[in-house]
């Protein structure tokens, strides 16, 4: 990272000397331009804006506190070393006042100038380099903000994102439209239903890695992945969209189609929705509107089933009606409504019945310690796992352990 700098003087000796007797190159700074007065100084600056300047005080016309004073004014946040034979006080108070970085008295000590220059130097790259991370925090946190507000009202969990709680203004403004591109893996839950909640997981992120990569470059576009299988892209309705629309989905319907095609369970719908909408209740209209075009969505039994093999295999952690409705991607409501209606049973009584049937195959096959039992049933409290394993068998876990080794006891001397 190459900085400039400008050296004003009207000692043309001296304005040669600190052109030639310093290490500019060896620095890491160019120097863009030399001026003998604070007027000539004006208009360079204006043409060039060094990132450092070298300035003697006492010029005719114009002097350098007075040249530094204007270009304060005007905005100019060059880092300034002045240059003087004059050791007065007022002058470095008014040097402080114009946020001088340094002030060197004539006669001037090169060597003690380029180990100035060298911190200056490096104190300006790790300034840029902080403001840059900071510039990029910023940006992805107002994508974050965007994408889960967009995903929220998707998936009707917003009524209305008229106001997004921003930290710019310049994020998202009220005049931007956006088209809606829906992508749907049809065969999805019928082919996946034997998976486990890694190779979903596994799946999901290989999809979404690929649309990523398809659409990292065009700008404002966003990802939401609305429900298991299916994904709505969102791109900015400006001057050309049309044709980066059509072009985005065939290159997508491409890309996932040889990616399915190592199984032909699955394939690649991909719809266009072509009415330019803001990020309000429109586009939840938008998204509806695609979404009965879609043919590929599970019945209400592949639902279910699914659902169950993901709680199946859940077993040890606090898995809540939440976490499973928003894996299918319905309310929790519905898929209450659902699961009873169709398993015979609520969510709660399911997984008790499973954890307990879980936790009797490991106290009569291994040697685990009840607490550990229990934790691997989603139990972390000793006392609340026997309480539940007491009323669900009517013994404790120990009694349960040791009528089963009695009963296999017995089992082998009969075969003896």
């Amino acid at each position: 990272m190459n900085l400039t700098a400008m050296i004003v003087d009207d000692e043309l000796p001296i304005l040669e000397n600190l052109r030639l007797i310093l290490p500019w190159e060896d620095m890491g700074i160019e120097i863009t331009g030399t001026a003998r007065s604070g007027i000539e100084a004006l208009d360079k600056v204006a043409d060039c804006h060094p990132d450092i300047m070298l300035c003697d005080i006492r010029m005719p016309t114009m002097d350098g506190l007075e040249l530094i004073r204007i270009l304060r004014e005007r905005g100019e946040s060059c880092e300034i070393i002045l240059l003087t034979g004059y050791q007065q006080f007022e002058y470095a108070r008014t040097a402080i006042r114009y946020n001088v970085h340094e002030y060197i008295c004539k006669p001037i000590d090169y060597s003690d100038l380029e180990n100035k220059l060298r911190e200056l130097t490096e104190q300006i790259i790790q300034k840029r380099i902080t403001s840059e991370c900071e510039r990029h925090r910023s940006i992805e946190m107002e994508n974050w903000i965007r994408h889960k507000h967009v995903t929220d009202l998707l998936r009707g969990e917003k009524e209305n994102l008229a106001c997004f709680p921003v930290q710019s203004s310049e994020t998202l403004p009220s005049a931007d439209r956006y088209v809606l591109i829906l992508v749907d893996a049809e065969g999805y839950f019928r082919h996946s239903i034997g998976w486990t909640a890694d190779q979903h997981q596994q799946w999901h992120d290989e999809i979404h890695t690929n649309l990523r990569d398809l659409t990292e470059e065009i700008e404002g576009s966003i990802i939401t992945h609305v429900r298991k299988g299916e994904w709505g892209i969102l791109l900015k309705a400006s001057l050309g969209w049309e044709t980066r629309a059509d072009q985005l989905a065939q290159r997508i319907h491409k890309r996932l189609n040889a990616i399915f095609a190592v199984d032909s369970a699955m394939k690649a719908r991909i719809i266009l929705d072509d009415t330019p909408v803001c990020l309000d209740h429109q586009i939840i209209e938008r998204y509806r509107h695609c979404q009965k075009q879609s043919a590929s969505r599970p019945s209400v039994s592949e639902w279910i089933k699914s659902a169950c093999e993901y709680m199946d295999t859940h077993l040890d952690h606090d898995l809540g009606i939440d976490e499973v409705a928003d894996w299918l991607g319905i309310s929790s409501s519905y898929f209450c409504q659902l699961f009873k209606s169709h398993v015979g049973v609520t969510f709660v009584e399911y997984m008790t019945h499973k954890r307990m049937e879980t936790a009797a195959m490991l106290l009569s096959t291994t040697e685990w310690s009840i607490t550990s039992i229990g934790e691997a049933t989603g139990y972390k409290e000793r006392r609340y796992f026997s309480k539940v394993f007491h009323k669900h068998f009517h013994m404790k876990p120990s009694e349960y352990r040791q009528s089963h080794r009695i009963a296999t006891s017995l089992e082998e001397e009969m075969h003896t």
